[in-house]
């Protein structure tokens, strides 16, 4: 029999371990902080581009801190999150939802640790998306309604002019350090620049505030704001790239000439797709599908219009009368009727279709000219539905061919699909709000038009012909444009060799690449991979393999890392093998 001491201090021993084992933090919860607070962290980041994302303003009268030091700042968050992220063992977290965490968040942080490379923050110029094209809609969105929301939106808008003052200081670091966006990016910067400050106050992308507001006091301080503070550090930033940075920037397109440009390249490429295939492997198996996606056209050629060659039957095929459209109305109707109808006929490959209607509209006159072809955005809890914007500048210059084939990667069956299926879920972790994989996205777009060939969505027989003209070019022409010494000049011929573009489209595509190293190669690298999941699905399932159960395999989990949706596919076949 114990003594009383003995029997005390076993008592205290037990409360103690108890009281140990109480504190004691699981892998999972230990996953969940890191994601919590690098979640928080990107959000306070930035934070004005939360309403962009549906997401609650958190900081209403801040703006991003683009200074180096911010920078600075926020690498050392990432850098201290992915330590604890590494001491973390994958094998001691019990729930695939943990493991879909867990892959996300690795993958963000190290992609993000690895372009660090690039120091994209030193010549960061993008006509396409940035500041200039951002924040004129961020203005519409932001609230005015209480005095509260009008002090708020002055104070983070009085934070432009630093904001300017730090790109100019970024990029001047960048000449002396040999980092420089191309000229002709400039120039398509400086135009919409510009354009901007041709515009009467009243006029501006930037006066939305004031226009939504009945507040005669606030109507007045906002334009003071334009016309006092934000218009003369325009004007200083406009003055600074056409003095200085224009003449010094280079003529080369390519970041091969960038200190350490191959290993920017090859980040960026793991960047946007989670693949790590070498710009070797890419350009090479972007070849590969160049030349059986042409052998196809020569004899869709042949059978359309005893054409003899690949470039004959492009040259056929822009010859087809009735391709083009008279104004930004027929677009948008041609647009619309493409998109009814694919919804309209979904029903025997996907088991639901997104309760999100889908809107499509022309972009705004204010992007006329930066190079922005067509765009989706997804429904958010401010904008309840998806919307296609499409580039209805030039009509004459359009396609029907083009535009039907845009519709199903933008729309049905095609990125709408995807996205705003996502839109439904419960993640599990809000990280994935902020999780994007282009191989992933871009992939299924693609997938999406080969997919509506399938279904017979296609009424321009010409679709056919342009549909496969364009896959595999992407991977050749962007690694070739910035590491195997591509002229500008050839680059473009390869683009409109193709026949997928209106002429125009070369240049433009062109000083995309420039701003977006590696994107181009995301469509058909993704949609690569799920054509090989497809097929290695099909051939091993036989008369078992379900279309619509595969798609919402593809779908019904949100965007993942394309390693966790090999996985998940294989799980899936497995499932479905082993219950017969």
């Amino acid at each position: 029999m114990l003594g009383k001491i003995a029997l005390f201090g076993l008592i205290c021993t037990g409360s103690y371990i108890s009281s140990v084992m109480a504190n004691v933090v699981s892998p999972a919860q230990q996953l969940v902080q890191l994601a919590d607070r690098y979640y928080q962290h990107s959000i306070d980041r930035a934070p004005e581009f939360a309403m962009l994302y549906g997401r609650v303003d958190r900081m209403p009268a801040q703006l991003t801190d683009n200074s180096l030091d911010g920078s600075a700042k926020y690498q050392k968050v990432q850098d201290e999150i992915l330590t604890k992220l590494e001491g973390i063992e994958p094998d001691s977290l019990n729930f695939p939802a943990d493991l879909v965490t867990y892959s996300i968040l690795k993958e963000l942080l190290e992609n993000a640790k690895n372009t660090r490379v690039c120091r994209s923050e030193l010549w960061s110029i993008d006509h396409m998306f940035g500041w200039q094209m951002a924040y004129p809609q961020l203005m519409t969105m932001q609230s005015v309604e209480s005095e509260i929301d009008r002090t708020n939106i002055i104070k983070r808008w009085q934070k432009l002019p630093q904001f300017l003052e730090n790109k100019q200081t970024n990029l001047t670091l960048g000449l002396e350090l040999g980092y420089s966006t191309p000229k002709s990016v400039v120039r398509r910067l400086l135009k919409q620049l510009n354009g901007i400050l041709a515009l009467k106050v009243e006029q501006s992308p930037l006066y939305s505030p004031a226009s939504r507001s009945q507040i005669e006091g606030f109507k007045q301080r906002w334009h003071m704001l334009i016309d006092d503070d934000i218009k003369p550090a325009l004007i200083n930033y406009v003055q600074f790239l056409e003095t200085k940075y224009l003449s010094e920037a280079k003529t080369e397109v390519g970041i091969g000439n960038h200190p350490n440009g191959r290993e920017c390249y090859m980040a960026s490429f793991t960047d946007w797709t989670g693949l790590k295939w070498t710009p070797e492997e890419v350009y090479n198996k972007g070849k590969k599908l160049v030349a059986a996606n042409e052998s196809a056209v020569v004899k869709l050629g042949k059978t359309l219009w005893q054409s003899e060659n690949f470039l004959q039957t492009i040259a056929k095929s822009k010859q087809v009368a009735g391709q083009s459209f008279m104004d930004a109305s027929q677009m948008i109707a041609f647009s619309q009727s493409a998109e009814q109808r694919a919804k309209a006929s979904l029903s025997e490959y996907f088991f639901n279709l997104p309760p999100a209607e889908l809107k499509v509209e022309p972009y705004p006159d204010v992007y006329k000219g930066s190079g922005v072809q067509n765009k989706y955005m997804p429904p958010t809890d401010t904008t309840p539905y998806g919307l296609y914007q499409i580039n209805t500048f030039t009509p004459e210059k359009a396609s029907k061919a083009e535009l039907e084939i845009t519709a199903f990667h933008e729309g049905y069956p095609g990125h709408h699909m995807q996205m705003a299926i996502a839109s439904e879920l419960a993640p599990p972790h809000k990280i994935m709000d902020i999780y994007q994989n282009s191989a992933f996205v871009e992939g299924w777009g693609r997938y999406a038009e080969q997919l509506a060939e399938e279904i017979g969505l296609y009424h321009e027989p010409v679709a056919k012909v342009v549909r496969r003209a364009w896959p595999g070019r992407g991977m050749v022409v962007d690694p070739g444009l910035h590491l195997f010494g591509w002229t500008r000049e050839q680059a473009v011929k390869y683009i409109n060799d193709s026949g997928r573009w209106s002429p125009s489209y070369g240049e433009e595509l062109v000083d995309r690449m420039a701003v977006m190293p590696a994107q181009l190669t995301s469509y058909d690298s993704g949609a690569m991979e799920f054509f090989r999941l497809r097929q290695l699905t099909s051939e091993k399932m036989g008369d078992k393999f379900d279309i619509k159960g595969f798609h919402s395999t593809l779908l019904d989990s949100g965007i993942v890392p394309l390693s966790m949706l090999d996985s998940m596919i294989k799980d899936w076949m497995k499932s479905k093998t082993s219950n017969d």
